[in-house]
């Protein structure tokens, strides 16, 4: 199954707005999203738990960094509003590791 960034949206939408509200509300404007998210395409938490899962079966390291991902995943997307907003709001600092790509995950879910 393929997904696209911008059907995944919705997704890390309806995820932003149960943890970080303030960058929520920055892509809501940003991407231009009608409405708030009431059901996600992808589960975010459920997709990062089933790449956690899969990169251990591999024997790599698996911890899959959700928040990191996503801020990567606007970044790669020109939301840059929506991604600074998660950095501070996330207080996500420096890059300790990189982050596992979200479409991958959600691919895979």
């Amino acid at each position: 199954m393929s997904i696209k960034p911008s059907e995944l949206l919705p997704s890390v939408h309806a995820y932003l707005s149960t943890r970080y509200p303030k960058a929520a509300k920055a892509l809501q404007k940003e991407a231009l999203l009608a409405a708030p998210a009431r059901d996600a395409v992808v589960p975010l938490e459920a997709a990062a738990a089933a790449w956690s899962r899969r990169q251990a079966r591999r024997g790599l390291d698996g911890a899959a960094d959700l928040p990191r991902a996503v801020h990567s995943f606007l970044a790669d997307c020109k939301l840059e509003r929506a991604a600074k907003a998660l950095r501070k709001e996330g207080r996500l600092r420096g890059a300790a590791s990189p982050a596992a790509p979200l479409l991958e995950m959600a691919r895979l879910h």
